[in-house]
């Protein structure tokens, strides 16, 4: 059993390509420009695009699924990374307030895969939970509200 997050591969790629143009635009100007200001302000843009396109790209979650019965599978835009379901440790919220709107898998030996709570992230859950039933995982209130009144711009689908 698979799930994608439906127009997510598409959504970061056009707004990565967005941010990039911006990016050398402002190198351009600053390059030009005598003033500190733009200089340090175009250097902090790149390095936010460079931040984004990492955690965007390889970090994020765009497909997770259980593979046979023991293997939690999941595939960023540019990877994918297979564990066995025994590894897994929990759900948390990653990096406290600063992370709402996201899930963390805690796994032992290898990273830990990060979901955008938007509306069947419930099923995600629950779908995890299946597959080792000794674990307890709970989906938070927060999770919830996403499922039910999250954009249906992105959204996790059963392949």
């Amino acid at each position: 059993m698979t799930y994608r997050l439906a127009g997510y591969r598409f959504l970061i790629l056009v707004l990565l390509s967005g941010f990039a143009v911006l990016a050398v635009a402002l190198l351009v100007v600053a390059l030009d420009s005598a003033d500190r200001g733009l200089q340090v302000f175009s250097l902090a843009w790149v390095a936010g695009v460079v931040w984004t396109a990492y955690w965007g790209l390889t970090r994020y979650a765009c497909e997770i699924g259980i593979s046979g019965s023991s293997n939690l599978r999941w595939c960023s835009v540019t990877r994918c990374h297979e564990l066995p379901t025994s590894a897994i440790r929990g759900v948390s919220t990653p990096w406290r307030l600063v992370g709402a709107g996201l899930r963390r898998i805690d796994v032992d030996g290898g990273s830990s895969p990060i979901l955008i709570a938007s509306p069947g992230l419930v099923e995600v859950i629950a779908m995890i939970e299946r597959s080792r039933p000794d674990l307890v995982l709970r989906a938070s209130s927060y999770d919830r509200l996403a499922a039910r009144f999250g954009r249906r711009t992105l959204q996790w689908r059963r392949l």
